[in-house]
């Protein structure tokens, strides 16, 4: 059961009765006795078995840690140094481990000087294991250490853009800063990030463990978007980019570039972990996933009118939607070679809602002048156009009814025609080309009538009935009223041809 001689195992309990039941003095070099100072931050320290279990303890002047007791089949004797020390256990490597050697790689911190292995095969059970620091025989402080049962819980995954270095993205601070839940979907090139919701793992750890037949546990990659009768692309978690582990968070990440691997755009995977049967980790096999499509890099530029040219107008806004994970940056640009030439460059950002927007002011360029607005990271041009005045159109009020009246060319307004009620007197003249003029017959708005100007031929209304300028008689008439009447008709007349 044991690697150690018997003699050891028992020289070994010797000491910890003997460190238990000690007083802890010690002796000044002025002959004053003091307590020697101890404390274990947690005093008592919670993880699940298989994960790595940070111990912190202060002391003024050094000593041994003791984890563990003959009665859990596990001990350890850890030499740690005077001030705050942190040490980490391992508790799957030490359950797993058969030699000195490896129990060493179990354990960060400190040295150590004995140790007691066990055949669990296996992490170290779940228990109550006692810890206390020791020097000279004198127990100074105690702790204690308590393993609960592991669990698998799920797979979850973020995505973070390319522009992100791999050792970048692969820390607490760059997943805060990078990491986006991804909506289900991931841009061809950018980085997608795994979290595997597990406790219990983080022992296990190690670059050659995940693959596709690791009795430990695994991480399958497997495409889900082929063709009947077509073998689906697979890759495994030992191929990822990078394996690391985030502060306090449970489980462990994986960093996967989505440009490797044979994926594609297009491409849709699920995400598996699996705990095989056999895992020391479990009584039962376990297995989780998650699912996420792979899409082409698009930008799109938003349209502000009909057809494919963006018209500018002064300072303008343009914007555009894109399938890259928000915090990419997009290099765009408006240029045109023609005389004089110009050019105005940008870089912007992704939001969250995977839109970009920029302005660019256009006031300088000659309206009517096209040019190109280029993606540059995506090698693509789109026309635009800086927008024409439109010519102002003229326009004819319509004139008012009220207030304008249809000169008679045969005649010349002596005065302004003014609509008034019908019980209002319109007070107008005219005079004719032929000497007359037109009156009202009273102070109503009837139709004017005609009379002669007097003259020395008819001022005493009679007619000389020989044709020397008399007028023609009209039946119904005077000769004065009939020649009136036949000038009216006649005005009328002209008036309508």
């Amino acid at each position: 059961m044991s690697a150690n001689s018997p003699s050891r195992v028992v020289a070994l309990v010797a000491v910890l009765l003997v460190a238990s039941v000690v007083p802890a003095l010690a002796t000044s070099g002025t002959g004053n006795a003091t307590a020697a100072s101890v404390s274990f931050t947690p005093s008592v320290v919670y993880e699940e078995r298989g994960d790595v279990a940070n111990i912190t303890v202060q002391t003024n002047g050094g000593g041994y840690l003791n984890i563990g007791s003959p009665s859990d089949a596990f001990w350890l004797r850890i030499k740690v140094g005077g001030g705050k020390k942190k040490v980490r256990l391992d508790t799957y490597r030490a359950g797993m481990a058969k030699s000195r050697e490896e129990m060493e790689k179990a354990i960060s911190g400190g040295t150590l000087i004995e140790f007691g292995l066990s055949d669990l095969n296996k992490p170290l059970g779940a228990a109550k294991y006692t810890m206390n620091v020791t020097r000279n025989g004198n127990e100074l402080g105690i702790g204690a250490l308590v393993l609960e049962e592991r669990g698998t819980f799920g797979v979850s995954t973020r995505i973070a853009p390319d522009g992100v270095g791999a050792k970048e993205v692969s820390s607490k601070q760059g997943m805060e800063k990078h990491g986006v839940a991804p909506g289900g979907k991931v841009a061809y090139d950018d980085w997608l990030l795994v979290h595997i919701n597990a406790t219990g793992v983080k022992g296990a750890l190690d670059a050659a463990i995940l693959s596709e037949n690791d009795d430990v546990m695994q991480v399958n990659f497997v495409q889900t978007s082929t063709q009947p009768n077509a073998d689906p692309n697979r890759f495994y978690g030992a191929e990822a980019s990078r394996v690391f582990t985030v502060g306090d968070r449970e489980g462990f990440y994986l960093a996967v570039d989505t440009s490797s691997h044979g994926i594609e755009p297009g491409d849709a995977y699920r995400v598996e972990f699996v705990v095989p049967k056999e895992s020391p980790l479990t009584k039962k096999r376990e297995n989780v996933s998650a699912n996420i499509k792979v899409v082409d890099r698009q930008v799109d530029l938003n349209r502000n009118g009909p057809g494919e040219k963006i018209v500018v107008d002064g300072k303008t806004t343009i914007r555009g939607s894109t399938s890259l994970t928000p915090g990419s940056t997009i290099n765009i640009s408006a240029r045109d070679d023609d005389i004089p030439p110009f050019h105005m460059g940008r870089t912007v950002t992704v939001t969250n809602e995977r839109t970009f927007e920029t302005t660019f002011d256009f006031s300088d360029i000659e309206p009517g002048r096209e040019f190109d607005i280029r993606l540059a990271d995506q090698k693509r041009t789109v026309p635009g156009i800086v927008a024409i005045e439109a010519t102002p159109t003229a326009t004819t009020a319509a004139p008012d009814p009220t207030t304008t009246a249809t000169p008679d060319p045969t005649t010349t307004e002596t005065a302004t025609r003014t609509t008034a009620p019908p019980d209002t007197a319109t007070q107008t003249t005219k005079t004719t080309a032929a000497g007359l003029t037109q009156a009202p017959v009273d102070a109503t708005s009837k139709p004017l009538t005609q009379r002669a100007v007097e003259n020395a031929s008819d001022a005493d209304g009679a007619s000389d009935g020989g044709g020397g300028g008399g007028l023609v008689p009209v039946p119904g008439f005077g000769p004065l009223v009939g020649l009136v009447a036949l000038l009216a008709g006649g005005l009328v007349a002209a008036r309508r041809r």
